[in-house]
């Protein structure tokens, strides 16, 4: 590779800054499809932005990390002239490592200040409310938050952490990795943020687990069957009408000769019927005016494409599933073990995308394209599978995501499950491609041999570990539980997604108007939200 003040330092910012971009607009964009049209505050559709905006640089960081370390040898296995002196990259190393820790900071602030205080603040809002009372009482609140990080914070400062095991306890291995614990970020303050970040990362598996598997294969096979057909649903709904007039009628009937006063049981009936008939007459209103929309007279044309793009979205998700299969049997079989948080010190299986991202590196910078890519794919299965299965919390949905129809509080619940989830995506990102995350396309010569080899733990001080993977590393070692739970929740994320697909392939194809019209919406919010 060329000096990293080149022409390719120039092309990879570019392309970051290209990428980073598009992924702001985007962020915009879907912030303000969603916020409700009638319930909305702009300090809560700030924070909303401006959050996943962070969230959005911290991931923007992992490509970068990857380009410096690959930068800094050439193909041969030699140093470049600029990264000859360890100085000089330990230097580089620690500005990265301090973007990392500022954006891990900047995060957490998010997730346990400036959210819950906008929050409360909104929840206060009310006509005789002062603002400053609505201050007063959501910083009460948000306290309850501080008080938990700085718990968590006390306990990753002060709980014994796992060394490396003495000579003579079956240590061979362990000396490939003992230069990966001891080499970023000792002491109390580290280690207490090292903790902090694996909670936050620890919850966001979760989400992981039921939001982006999911969306990964919702997303495709709902593009590949489409949507019912609008003139179908019209005529479901002229018949859905005319059956609960004529239940009305059959109720009323009853009572047409008789002096008798309508019972409560019918009287209930009754007003059940007229709210069903409402609610069938609002989805008519909003079909017929999808049927006259731009979006659907253009439908015939977009639908190929769009079936082609399902397929290869779906192709392109199992492509990611055996990846992450393939890795996780290879830490099952050849890591440390779970007192390692299941660390796999050299791949011994095939890995599909890690081949796929060492390969493109020798068109520069297609590999950095393709892992951008993939980063963005992850991010959107994300949102996408919580705006289609809602917030949820212990088998309660709190909160549905909807076009124009989602409440402040949803919004910033979604902001603090993405940050949650990015958090935990290094785990994944390790698991999906080791080799590439860990060292780029760098190459160093064995002692033993002649020829340039991939770099790996086994090269020690011959080749320079991304900080991500340094930093993920020694957290999942030295807290070893985390590790052994991120590693089994890698497993729990593949059968999430091979059950998704099955259930969404034999489950009915969503609605022309899906997440447009609930009985708890009102008719003024139905008039801002139809289509022209």
């Amino acid at each position: 590779m060329e000096s990293l003040s080149g022409g390719l330092s120039v092309i990879v910012w570019g392309c970051t800054g290209g990428i980073l971009l598009l992924l702001l607009i985007a962020i915009f964009y879907y912030i303000f499809s969603l916020k409700s049209v009638l319930h909305s505050e702009c300090s809560s559709t700030t924070t909303a932005i401006l959050s996943l905006c962070a969230s959005v640089l911290t991931v923007t960081l992992i490509p970068v990390d990857i380009f410096l370390v690959s930068s800094m040898k050439d193909t041969n296995g030699t140093f470049e002239d600029w990264a000859a002196d360890n100085t000089t990259r330990d230097e580089v190393q620690q500005d990265m490592q301090y973007c990392y820790y500022a954006l891990y900071c900047c995060n957490a602030f998010f997730l346990f200040v400036i959210i819950p205080f906008v929050m409360f603040y909104y929840e206060e809002g009310d006509e005789d409310t002062t603002r400053a009372k609505r201050c007063c009482t959501a910083t009460k609140y948000t306290a309850g938050f501080i008080v938990i990080a700085f718990i968590l914070l006390l306990i990753g400062a002060f709980v014994p952490w796992q060394g490396i095991p003495q000579e003579g306890k079956n240590s061979t291995k362990w000396v490939e990795f003992q230069y990966l614990i001891n080499e970023f970020g000792n002491g109390k303050g580290f280690d207490a943020l090292y903790f902090l970040i694996g909670f936050i990362a620890l919850i966001g598996m979760v989400g992981i687990i039921f939001y982006m598997a999911i969306g990964m294969a919702a997303i495709p096979i709902e593009m590949i069957k489409g949507t019912q057909s609008v003139t179908d649903e019209l005529e479901e709904t002229d018949s859905a009408i005319q059956h609960t007039i004529r239940r009305r009628n059959a109720i009323k009937k009853k009572y047409h000769r008789s002096s008798s006063s309508t019972s409560n049981r019918d009287r209930g009936r009754l007003q059940q019927l007229d709210d069903e008939e409402e609610l069938i007459k609002r989805r008519q209103r909003h079909l017929k005016g999808k049927k006259g929309s731009l979006s659907a007279r253009c439908g015939k044309f977009w639908r190929p494409f769009e079936i082609i793009a399902g397929i290869l979205l779906i192709l392109f998700s199992f492509l990611l599933i055996t990846s992450l299969s393939m890795t996780s049997l290879d830490r099952a079989l050849h890591s440390l073990g779970p007192r390692s948080g299941y660390v796999l010190t050299k791949r011994t299986y095939p890995n599909p995308v890690d081949m796929m991202l060492l390969y493109a590196q020798r068109a520069f910078p297609l590999d950095l394209v393709i892992f951008s890519i993939i980063l963005t794919y992850f991010f959107w299965t994300s949102v996408g599978g919580i705006k289609k299965m809602g917030i949820w919390c212990f088998c309660i949905r709190l909160y549905r995501i909807r076009p124009k129809r989602t409440k402040p509080q949803a919004l910033l619940f979604q902001c603090s499950l993405v940050i949650c989830m990015i958090m935990a995506l290094n785990t994944m990102l390790y698991t999906l491609a080791p080799d590439y995350l860990s060292y780029g396309y760098q190459r160093y010569v064995p002692s033993n041999g002649t020829e340039a080899v991939q770099c790996s733990t086994q090269a020690g001080d011959e080749c320079v570990m991304t900080v991500t993977v340094t930093l993920m590393s020694k957290f999942l070692y030295k807290v070893w539980f985390f590790g052994a739970c991120f590693y089994w929740a890698t497993w729990g994320f593949i059968g999430m997604f091979l059950l998704s697909v099955v259930i969404f392939l034999f489950r009915r194809r969503r609605s022309a108007i899906a997440g447009r019209v609930e009985a708890s919406d009102t008719e003024d919010s139905d008039e801002e939200i139809l289509d022209p």
